[in-house]
């Protein structure tokens, strides 16, 4: 058992020893041309992003359409849980 556990020890130490033997391609001469990024983002102010931040965004209209909708949802929660399963 200790003479098995040896030759695949001394084998394993082989392989990992002819691994780093190996010459590597360099990654520059792999990598495609098309891969390198050819516009950057724009930078922009920051002011008129935050003036959009302090915009309502919701309307009364919304606001009923979601308290329609969350109604709809409670009776299909309520049908769900008295039905038998």
């Amino acid at each position: 058992m200790t003479r098995r556990i040896g030759s695949r020890l001394g084998a394993l130490a082989l392989v990992a020893g002819l691994a780093g033997c190996t010459q590597f391609p360099r990654v520059d001469a792999t990598a495609p041309a098309r891969a390198a990024p050819t516009t950057y983002p724009r930078i922009v102010p920051i002011e008129p992003l935050l003036a959009q931040i302090d915009a309502p965004r919701a309307t009364p209209q919304d606001a009923t359409a979601l308290a329609a909708r969350a109604a709809g949802l409670r009776r299909r929660a309520a049908a769900l849980r008295a039905r038998e399963i």
